[in-house]
């Protein structure tokens, strides 16, 4: 139960435990086994520390990328690990997007083989639109991508990495208005 909320939390909310939620009406309350750093369901007389609501983790999203060449598509803001100027994106299985202080040009990594990358010209972080060069054994060449923080249920993206309201029919409108505004600003 989310107590900022009341609603009743579904069991893809947060990692269960191989084999949880188990407990049905037994086990309606929560721990949080630290070594796996998953849930285990509990009765709700048991004694343990707690908390009430857990804030969701910022998902990037990168689309557009080429099948099959290893890179992943989603990634986590990593703020323990400074690369120049920048925190570096860590992907959920095996790259990490960083920017490159010396050459001047954000660059996505597979970290299992140095020669699957792509990178792209920027001086901040690479959200929106963008051309990226992409080097793999499946593909290399140009690739539009396109890196956003987008709720994929509720929001839209927009070119500039900016999010609209889904619910709001006229994206292509919305879009473009803020692309207008940041041109006359």
């Amino acid at each position: 139960m989310d107590a900022n909320t009341n609603e009743k939390l579904s069991s893809s909310y947060a990692p269960f435990n191989a084999g949880e939620p188990n407990g049905k009406e037994m086990e309606n309350c929560v721990e949080l086994n630290l070594g796996s750093k998953r849930w285990t369901d509990i009765p709700c007389d048991e004694r343990l520390q707690t908390f009430c609501h857990l804030p969701a983790r910022t998902r990037f999203k990168i689309r557009g990328l080429p099948y099959r060449i290893g890179l992943d598509a989603e990634y986590s803001l990593n703020t323990d690990r400074l690369h120049g100027d920048f925190y570096t994106l860590v992907g959920y299985t095996s790259t990490w997007l960083y920017h490159d202080k010396t050459l001047g040009h954000w660059r996505l990594d597979l970290r299992t083989d140095k020669e699957t990358w792509a990178i792209t010209n920027s001086s901040d972080y690479p959200l929106g639109l963008r051309q990226w060069m992409i080097n793999s054994t499946e593909f290399s060449g140009l690739s539009k991508l396109n890196i956003d923080v987008c709720d994929d249920q509720s929001e839209y993206n927009c070119n500039d990495g900016s999010c609209v309201p889904i619910i709001d029919r006229q994206h292509a409108f919305w879009c473009q208005l803020r692309t207008i505004r940041k041109m006359l600003n």
